[in-house]
């Protein structure tokens, strides 16, 4: 009898802790449709690294999803050769600094991306012309439906 108190009692705090460490967890999905360098860079870029630190003094944990469609499917191509964004000199200067820092994002701070398949096609983007770290999704609408019904904030980046 003894052992079963001891056993319903660990479960019973167990799972007081899993609900303390879920209400630590900050969940944003970020519907990025710019094509503006500038708005990418502060929104996202420099953005999520401000709130990820942060939550992190709170000792908290911000979950972070990037959901890429509209404009900005320019930011996370590997190559801009052979792309429609092949003649965008602007984006040319800022690419490879572009594509490190994206990298760093979801290498240090754990930001998932995941791109609209129906745009890529529409747009004639190849998926291995994509960052390795880059997630196609059937399309954007569904994938910020799914955050959103999992508990994510939802902001717009237009």
């Amino acid at each position: 009898m003894k052992h079963i108190v001891i056993f319903l009692m660990t479960i019973i705090l167990s799972a007081g802790f899993v609900e303390a460490d879920e209400a630590s967890v900050h969940r944003v999905v970020f519907d990025v449709t710019t094509g503006d360098v500038a708005t990418f860079e502060k929104k996202i870029l420099s953005g999520i690294v401000a709130h990820y630190d942060h939550y992190q003094g709170k000792l908290e944990e911000l979950r972070s999803v990037v959901v890429i469609h509209g404009g900005a499917y320019r930011f996370f191509l590997k190559n801009l050769k052979n792309s429609p964004y092949a003649d965008d000199t602007n984006l040319s200067k800022v690419h490879t600094d572009l594509g490190k820092r994206l990298g760093s994002l979801h290498e240090n701070y754990g930001v998932e991306f995941r791109v609209c398949s129906i745009g890529l096609k529409k747009r004639k983007i190849d998926t291995q012309n994509l960052y390795p770290f880059i997630q196609p999704v059937f399309s954007s609408l569904t994938e910020l439906i799914e955050r959103q019904n999992a508990g994510f904030a939802y902001i717009p980046v237009p």
